[in-house]
């Protein structure tokens, strides 16, 4: 291999790397709460409307579910919708409406939905049934 072609994989590395490493959840959460919550709902396991869609959304609480999500492909599904990684078309993409920053910082703020360790459940739970809990 070229040192030249090392020298290019270092760099995209590291210029991948910084960009997750300057990810603002705080940021992330205000734009979670005005596009997301009303599918996600605030704490993830699914919001009022999560009853009333055809694909119940994803629920972002599932800790082994998000272990397993690189945050490359949270940012492809954010970006892109889930159609973009083979899922269910029922997650739009919110590229047209977030610059790749804001999506990110979304991104960093939906992995510490799962990171507070709340009780995952199989399917997500509506806003009034979580509260009522």
């Amino acid at each position: 291999m070229k040192p030249s072609y090392i020298l290019a994989g270092i760099l995209f590395i590291a210029l991948a790397t910084s960009a997750w490493s300057q990810s603002n959840p705080v940021v992330g959460k205000v734009i979670y709460e005005r596009l997301c919550v009303t599918c996600h709902g605030s704490t993830g396991r699914g919001g009022r409307m999560a009853g009333m869609l055809p694909v119940p959304p994803r629920n972002l609480a599932d800790t082994a579910y998000m272990e397993v999500r690189s945050e490359d492909q949270l940012f492809t599904v954010v970006k892109d919708g889930s159609a973009a990684l083979g899922l269910s078309d029922a997650m739009p993409g919110f590229g047209n409406q977030l610059n790749d920053q804001e999506i990110r910082d979304t991104v960093a703020y939906v992995q510490t939905l799962a990171a507070a360790h709340l009780p995952a459940t199989a399917q997500p739970e509506t806003e009034s049934a979580a509260s009522a809990q």
